[in-house]
């Protein structure tokens, strides 16, 4: 009763219905009482005992730390060699088991569908981590006829120092399990496979946990770890009314431990809130922004046995050789196998956010599906290659023809807008020769089309990208010396004076953000490049809407001008001075056009990106291949004049080439009417003038004369005023 409590690991069901007061100034024969029962293995059966409100409060307070295991020590020798390792929790002790080692793969599916252990003496299975429990892998290696199993960890450098089985899932293991670090698996399995191992587990006493349920908490610091009942639950068909677990420390290093370390949703959210952990996604522009617990949350609890669509991060199964390959863009430290079993865990929709993310990069992990910018086929790929390098190389002949036509030409030497305009088209060279490797020097093991790179390569690529930014930023120096030019009117001599700061700021800042970048450049699939989000385009940002003020303002200026000139003008008459600015005018404007058709599809790019959302694979292409092109539309702006003439001289001849075609099947079709016009032209046989008529293909000199075939009526004409 209220004043005789029950013996340890008891407590009072207080069946008697008569409630406990705060008062507790209870009348004889009013006492709540009731009877002491056996605490349950874990806390959850006290929420399905049927018991009175103070019988399950007593039961609560009584029975809250009974989630104990015996702990054991392990200990492993591999032909007489001492390997670090550790007892799984839960599995028989037992001293000197030996056997040959036999490598029993994953424990589960094809790989271990051919192995027979019954053919060997003692077998001892070398298992790896991943894939199923535990458990599973015990007793699959117990039913093949295996006396112990070694289960190695797939992080190389990382120890796996606790493991348990769950209470049922021990009694029907009935061989010793221990753990393994992953470099002394790999050792094993490398060159120790057919080694005689002996295994020794001993008890070295018992280890309890308190427990916890959905109306029950853990002690400070400590969360809620639902995984074991609530992934056994599932595993075994069996249902219960409330999840439940055992409450475990809050991790002490890696904060996605949370995440990636525990078996379930409700897990994560509980280790996040206690722990107060968070998913640290990388600061890059492909990077996550959250876990989103809440929406896969709901989703997992509320649609357990709807058709939701749950993001299936690798539709094709990942192989096991990638495990361990990293997964950049949820945290240095993420593996492949992490993010599978988060998204199998959690339960995520295959609308949230993090699935799409994921899958644009699970080509990494050699998984098929919509990744690699959707690119889906080979072709598809090819073009993300190949589009891009070849507009490279025309910049790059582009910038190479106007550094030479400029070094080479003294006249053109001398002029400052020239001189800029070498600068520019020299780290425009850089860029371009940067840009043209496009998918080259992309570390190999990432598994992106012509990748054959490394960290270096990758590195060094994005240094000369980024560095290709100073071209931009020359241009504003370009829109400020047209300026002074157009609108001040200042002479080359004055702007000489200014010369050095036309070219140190931009130099300045260029360099400044390609150093600062080191740290920051990686793969984004068409090269490598700064990844980080927001700041490494700001100067670029800068620069246009610079440029497009200063030119707006010298085109209002030009265009105010020529509105007062023509006041005061004839009609077709112009100044020098006119003249000029407007030549330059001109100039200017080519020069910047070719600044706008190469930067802004790219930064749109860049910021769809860094706000989390993912463009589709045509607008990737496309920013992709105009990005390159500056030193090509740079060049035709240099050579506009020359270009304009080719173009003048082409057209000229394909126009007389059509008169000729039209002559020939004027004159040779019968039935057509003839298109004449009468005039005066110098006979070839008298030195008066003739009244005569050219018509297409015939020119007639009067009624005796035969007709005479020419080519055209231009030929008549130019032949006609030359004789003369």
């Amino acid at each position: 009763d209220i004043n005789s409590r029950c013996p340890f690991g008891m407590f009072c069901d207080y069946s008697s219905g008569v409630e406990v007061g705060e008062d507790k100034n209870y009348t004889s024969g009013n006492k709540p009482s009731g009877t002491c029962q056996d605490c349950k293995w874990h806390l959850e059966y006290c929420q399905h005992m049927d018991l009175s409100p103070d019988g399950l409060a007593d039961c609560v307070e009584r029975c809250n730390n009974f989630g104990c295991t015996e702990v054991g020590k392990a200990e492993l020798f591999i032909d007489g060699v001492e390997y670090e390792s550790f007892h799984i929790a839960g599995t028989p002790f037992a001293t000197n088991i030996r056997g040959p080692v036999v490598d029993f793969g994953l424990g589960i599916g094809k790989n271990v569908s051919s192995v027979n252990l019954n053919g060997l003496e003692n077998p001892v299975c070398l298992i790896r981590r991943g894939g199923t429990f535990f458990y599973r892998k015990i007793i699959g290696c117990q039913s093949r006829g295996g006396v112990a199993a070694i289960i190695y960890n797939f992080h190389l450098d990382e120890d796996l120092n606790y493991a348990t089985l769950f209470s049922d899932e021990q009694m029907s293991v009935h061989i010793p399990a221990i753990t393994l670090r992953g470099d002394d698996g790999l050792k094993l399995l490398n060159d120790n496979l057919g080694g005689i191992a002996t295994v020794n587990t001993k008890s070295v006493g018992r280890s309890c946990v308190p427990d916890c349920t959905d109306l029950t908490s853990c002690p400070e610091k400590q969360f809620c770890d639902y995984d074991v009942y609530y992934y056994y639950a599932n595993t075994h068909g069996k249902v219960y009314g409330d999840s439940f677990g055992s409450c475990r420390e809050c991790p002490q290093e890696d904060d996605d431990d949370c995440y990636f370390g525990t078996q379930n949703l409700l897990s994560a959210a509980s280790c996040a809130h206690v722990c107060g952990s968070t998913l640290k996604f990388p600061e890059c522009k492909l990077c996550g922004r959250d876990v989103a617990l809440d929406i896969a949350l709901d989703s997992s609890t509320t649609n357990s046995n709807s058709s939701l669509d749950i993001c299936n991060f690798c539709p094709s199964g990942m192989d096991e050789e990638h495990y361990e390959s990293n997964f950049p863009i949820f945290g240095v430290e993420t593996s492949c196998l992490d993010v599978q079993l988060y998204f199998d865990r959690y339960k995520i929709p295959s609308s949230n956010r993090n699935c799409e993310l994921a899958t644009m990069y699970n080509f990494v992990c050699g998984c098929a599906g919509p990744g690699y910018m959707k690119a889906d086929s080979n072709l598809k790929r090819n073009a993300l290659v190949w589009l891009p390098r070849c507009t490279a190389i025309t910049s790059v002949i582009g910038s190479a023809i106007i550094i030479y036509e400029v070094m080479t030409n003294e006249m053109k030497r001398k002029k400052m807008n020239n001189q800029m305009l070498a600068v520019l088209s020299t780290f425009d060279l850089f860029g371009s020769i940067a840009y043209a490797l496009t998918s080259l020097p992309i570390p190999k093991d990432q598994h992106i089309q012509g990748a054959k790179g490394n960290n270096a390569t990758c590195t060094a690529q994005g240094f000369f990208i980024q560095l290709n930014s100073t071209a931009g930023y020359i241009n504003l120096s370009l829109a400020v010396y047209y300026l002074m030019v157009i609108k001040f009117g200042w002479s080359q001599d004055r702007l000489k004076k200014y010369m050095v700061w036309f070219y140190l700021c931009p130099i300045a800042t260029g360099l400044a953000f390609a150093f600062a970048g080191i740290s920051s450049y990686t793969n984004v699939i068409l090269w490598c490049s700064n990844g980080a989000k927001w700041w490494p385009e700001i100067p670029v940002i800068f620069a246009i809407v610079s440029a497009t003020v200063i030119m707006t303002s010298v085109c209002i200026h030009v265009y105010k001008q020529e509105r007062a000139s023509m006041r005061w003008r004839y009609a077709g008459t112009r100044t020098t001075r006119e003249s000029v600015s407007n030549s330059v005018f001109w100039q200017s404007i080519y020069y910047l056009l070719s600044f706008y058709m190469t930067w802004p599809p790219y930064l749109t790019l860049q910021y769809i990106w860094a706000s989390g959302k993912y463009a589709n694979y045509s607008f990737v292409l496309f920013a992709g291949t105009v990005v390159p092109m500056q030193g090509f539309w740079n060049c035709v702006a240099f050579k506009r004049f020359q270009i304009e003439e080719v173009f003048s001289t082409v057209l000229q001849s394909v126009r007389i080439k059509v008169n000729r075609f039209k002559s020939r099947r004027s004159f040779n079709g019968k039935g057509r009417k003839k298109q004449c016009v009468t005039g005066s032209i110098p006979n070839d046989s008298e030195t008066k003038k003739t009244d005569s008529t050219f018509c297409h293909g015939v020119l007639e000199y009067g009624k005796t004369d035969a007709p005479k075939q020419i080519e055209s009526v231009e030929e008549i004409v130019e032949t006609k005023l030359d004789s003369t």
